[in-house]
C-alpha cells in the first residue's frame, strides 16, 4: 500500500505523458497485488464468514466511489475523468484457471465441476464492473455541449452540467454502500447462487429501463444508478462466499483471482461501449446490449453453479470427496 499511494503522488507531479503512463502502470501493479492479498485474508481468517468479511470490507473501500467524482468536478474546470491503464492481471488469472484444469482434468478425466465456478467468477466480476462503468462512458453522449459546441447525434442529450454529472457517477457508489453487509447475510442464508441470480435479474431490468429512466429527468436517472448499486452491493460477498465453500485450500489463491474478471469488465466495457454508442447511439450501445449480456450471464450462472459441491448436479464423486476432504471441518455445510 505505501508503493501504490507514492506512486499516486508522483503521477501528479509528473507532466511527461509517456512517463506518467508508466508510472500509472507501475502503481496498478503494485495495487492489484496488495488486493488479491486483502481478499485471500478473508478466507484465511473466518471461512464462514468470508462474504460477511468482504462485504465490511468492502462497504468502507466503496466510498472513494462517489467521493472520486466529486473531488474531480470540484478541482478540474473542465468536465472528464482519469483514465487508468490496467495491468496484464486479466492474462494472469486466465492462466491461473488453466493451471487448476490441468490438475484436475489428469485427476479426473473431465472438466471440473470447480472449474466452472472459477470461470462464473471471473464473469460474475466481469457483469459487476460494466454496469459500474458503463455510465461513465454513456454520460460523455448524453449530456449537452457547452459553449455551442457541434457533437454527433448519439441520442437524446440533456442539460446536465458538471455538478450533476458527479453525482450521477457517484450514485451507483452510494447504493452500493448500503448493501454489501446485507448482501453478506443473505448470501449466508439463502445461498449464493439464488441471491447472485437475483441480482443479476434486477441489474438487467434496471438497465434496460435507464433509457426512459434518462427521459424522466436527473431525479429518475439518478434513482435509476443508485438502486443499481444497492443490488449490486451483494454480488461480492456471495462470490467469496462461493469461494469459501468450492476451492481447496491450495486453490484458493487461484480462484480469489478470478475475481480480477472486473479488471476485463472495465477495459471491455470503456471500449465496447463506445464503439456501440458511435455505432447505433448510447441507449442500444450503453443499456440494450449490456441488458442482452447480462441475461446470458444469468443464463449461464443458471446452468453452472451450485452452492455447494454436495448441491451440484454434474459434479463426479471423486472431486466432490476431494473438495469436502481438503475443506475438512473449516466450511460448515449449514
Amino acid at each position: 500500500h505505501i508503493v501504490p499511494g507514492t506512486l499516486l503522488l508522483v503521477v501528479g507531479l509528473i507532466s511527461n505523458p509517456a512517463l506518467s503512463v508508466t508510472v500509472w502502470s507501475i502503481l496498478c501493479g503494485f495495487a492489484g497485488a496488495s488486493t488479491m492479498t486483502n481478499l485471500q485474508n478473508n478466507h484465511d481468517l473466518a471461512p464462514n464468514y468470508a462474504g460477511t468479511l468482504y462485504g465490511i470490507m468492502n462497504s468502507v473501500t466503496i466510498t472513494a466511489g462517489f467521493i472520486s467524482p466529486l473531488v474531480v468536478t470540484y478541482f478540474t474546470e473542465e468536465e472528464g475523468m482519469l483514465l487508468g491503464y490496467k495491468n496484464i492481471k486479466i492474462a494472469l488469472t486466465c492462466l491461473q484457471l488453466l493451471e487448476i484444469y490441468r490438475e484436475s482434468s489428469a485427476m479426473l478425466g473431465r472438466v471440473p465441476a470447480r472449474l466452472n465456478i472459477g470461470f462464473m467468477l471471473f464473469l460474475g466480476c466481469f457483469i459487476t464492473y460494466m454496469v459500474r462503468v458503463n455510465m461513465s462512458i454513456n454520460i460523455l453522449a448524453m449530456v449537452e455541449p457547452r459553449d455551442n459546441e457541434t457533437l454527433p447525434d448519439y441520442g437524446d442529450r440533456y442539460p446536465w452540467d458538471a455538478d450533476d454529472q458527479g453525482l450521477l457517477l457517484g450514485a451507483y457508489f452510494w447504493g452500493y454502500l448500503f448493501t454489501s453487509i446485507p448482501g453478506a447475510y443473505l448470501a449466508e442464508k439463502f445461498g449464493p447462487k439464488i441471491v447472485t441470480e437475483v441480482v443479476f435479474i434486477a441489474i438487467a431490468a434496471i438497465t434496460a429501463l435507464s433509457p426512459l429512466a434518462a427521459a424522466g429527468g436527473f431525479g429518475t436517472m439518478y434513482a435509476a444508478r443508485f438502486v443499481t448499486g444497492v443490488f449490486s452491493g451483494p454480488l461480492y460477498p456471495c462470490f467469496h462466499n462461493l469461494i469459501s465453500r468450492w476451492a481447496p485450500p491450495d486453490e484458493k489463491g487461484k480462484y480469489v483471482a478470478s475475481l480480477q474478471g472486473g479488471t476485463l469488465g472495465t477495459i471491455f466495457t470503456w471500449q465496447m461501449i463506445g464503439f456501440l454508442v458511435e455505432a447505433i447511439g448510447w441507449a442500444w450501445g450503453g443499456f440494450y446490449v449490456p441488458t442482452f449480456i447480462i441475461v446470458l450471464a444469468v443464463i449461464i450462472w443458471f446452468v453452472l453453479t451450485a452452492d455447494r459441491p454436495d448441491t451440484h448436479p454434474r459434479i463426479t464423486p471423486e472431486e466432490r470427496t476431494y473438495i469436502e476432504n481438503s475443506l475438512g471441518d473449516a466450511v460448515s455445510n449449514e
